[in-house]
């Protein structure tokens, strides 16, 4: 099995038929199959040779998020673990009702919790350890029913309880009568799948089948389960340590497999995180502090972050594919996501992978060897390159690290001495292969472990459309506080990695002449701008070629 062509068309609502329709007829204009009749109606099953298809997968985001309003206790850790369950997919938090133990004081007035309620699909109630004595569950249970019992009959939503098992009977006696119920395992550390299993069930039943009535699907499934079950496979066939980031124009999704890990949501060594936006990317910030608090975004700051290697990272997503320059993308992954030690960043252009993860529940042959296939084609999942990124602080300017590059091809071997601060882009093409050979000095360590603070590195890696991506920032990456400065260093490490937005080849090519013989780092810059523009300007006179060549033939 492979990939064979695929389509794209803006999608339609709240019907998405016309639009299916539209990338279906796309699909058969490029392979000549035929899949829909007259009525433009799915030809199921194939009878006929080049008509028809035997199954049909539809991975889908367009449906409204579930909206949930949690309950719990003040201080109590167990909203955390509720929040972080119910991150794991498309599901936003509308509402939070917490209670103190001692004064039993719902911090919600109860016409705002009657709002609250009716708009609703769920209402999670978590709180206590088993076997506890928390008596304000028992507070907590009966101002919710007091709040509930002013919302109509129809407009109520479903509720789950997942707190201290020893209150579980007293809850469904205070709350079935009134709206769906069901009891759960108390929500812990270790014990986080229950809520959302029951989530993904309701989202495909109420969410995403309602849309596709008129479709004779095998499998429905939300983008998101899709695109984390697709990271899982490839994590686990490779036994490597995978992080699949996709920034749509909706949601965010996030999923990483790993043997070592400490995270969000742990199914295993695999997690994944969704962050529901209301009205697109732009607009994502009062989704996210929904899931989030600035307290902990303060906190993170202050105390930073354990950071995780990895392998190889896919990104997806229009906001970080369909850039005007993929330096863009690249510098939004190292600020966001830090990454260390050396691993391999992938794109993936066309959201392949989100389908992936639906085709391998009827196809698991299928769905390996298409992912065989992409990994060693950069068609579809664009090699970007490999990023090379040490962790440790050090003085602007003074060495972070000693790079000396022996290439496989007929090229001269290259030695730097990379500055703490700046970023640098090693011009490494795709299915090229070379051997670093690198030094941290005594303040940086490329595991990220500590033990390994000034120690070698050797790697054999294989390049990419940017090459070899040096982030000597350290970890964290110190930005500045000022806006002007701090809008100074982004533009600065923009053109460290090439980006062309701003870029004028003939007035900085002057510009270069003069500063090789002043300022070496301004020179090392304004060369990789150079030779990443020319690869650039070589790639669409090829092209055109082609074009041409074509047009002479016909």
């Amino acid at each position: 099995h492979h990939l064979i062509a695929t389509a794209t068309t803006p999608t339609t609502t709240p019907d998405i038929n016309p639009c299916l329709v539209t990338a279906i007829k796309q699909l058969q204009t490029e392979t000549g199959h035929r899949f829909l009749n007259r009525n433009d109606k799915l030809i199921k099953p194939q009878t006929i040779k080049n008509q028809g298809v035997d199954a049909l997968v539809i991975a889908t985001s367009v449906a409204e998020p579930i909206k949930i309003v949690l309950a719990g206790l003040t201080h109590d850790v167990s909203l955390e673990y509720a929040q972080h369950a119910i991150s794991t997919t498309y599901a936003e938090t509308s509402c939070q009702i917490t209670l103190s133990g001692r004064d039993a004081r719902p911090t919600r007035e109860t016409g705002t919790t009657k709002h609250a309620f009716s708009e609703s699909d769920f209402i999670i109630i978590v709180g206590g350890v088993d076997g506890g004595n928390t008596s304000g569950i028992i507070e907590l249970t009966k101002n919710i029913r007091a709040s509930l019992e002013l919302v109509p009959v129809e407009n109520r939503p479903q509720i789950i309880y997942a707190g201290n098992n020893r209150f579980r009977s007293h809850v469904a006696n205070v709350l079935s009568d009134l709206a769906s119920f069901k009891s759960l395992d108390n929500i812990t550390h270790h014990n986080l799948h229950g809520i959302p299993h029951e989530l993904d069930k309701f989202y495909h039943a109420r969410k995403i089948h309602p849309i596709l009535t008129d479709w004779q699907t095998d499998v429905e499934i939300a983008t998101a389960k899709s695109y984390s079950q697709a990271i899982y496979y490839i994590g686990q066939s490779y036994k490597a340590k995978i992080l699949g980031v996709d920034v749509g124009s909706k949601t965010t999704t996030i999923a990483m497999n790993r043997h070592d890990t400490m995270s969000t949501v742990q199914q295993g060594d695999f997690q994944n995180h969704v962050t529901c936006t209301d009205i697109g990317v732009g607009l994502s910030l009062d989704s996210l502090l929904k899931q989030s608090s600035l307290e902990k975004i303060y906190a993170k700051a202050l105390a930073p972050q354990r950071w995780l290697n990895f392998d190889l990272i896919v990104v997806g997503g229009q906001a970080l594919t369909q850039v005007n320059d993929l330096a863009l993308s690249v510098l939004t992954i190292l600020d966001g996501l830090e990454p260390i030690g050396i691993c391999d960043i992938m794109c993936d252009n066309i959201g392949v992978l989100n389908i992936l993860g639906g085709i391998a529940n009827i196809q698991p042959l299928a769905a390996a060897q298409v992912t065989d296939s992409l990994l060693d084609s950069s068609s579809v999942l664009n090699k970007i390159g490999v990023i090379v990124a040490p962790v440790g602080i050090g003085k602007i300017g003074s060495t972070a690290l000693h790079v000396h590059v022996i290439f496989d091809h007929k090229r001269e071997p290259l030695m730097l001495d990379i500055s703490f601060g700046t970023v640098h882009v090693i011009p490494l093409g795709i299915g090229e292969k070379a051997k670093l050979d690198l030094h941290p000095t005594k303040k940086f360590d490329l595991k990220g472990t500590g033990k390994f603070v000034g120690k070698r590195v050797v790697a054999k890696v294989e390049g990419g459309t940017l090459g070899i991506i040096i982030d000597a920032r350290g970890r964290p990456i110190s930005m500045s506080r000022d806006d002007v400065k701090r809008r100074k260093q982004i533009q600065t490490w923009l053109g460290q990695l090439g980006c062309m937005l701003e870029f004028q080849p003939e007035k900085d090519i002057d510009t270069w002449i003069h500063a090789r013989q002043h300022n070496v780092e301004q020179a090392k810059t304004l060369f990789y701008q150079l030779n990443t523009y020319c690869t650039e300007i070589t790639h669409r006179v090829k092209i055109l070629k082609h074009i041409l060549d074509e047009i002479y033939e016909e």
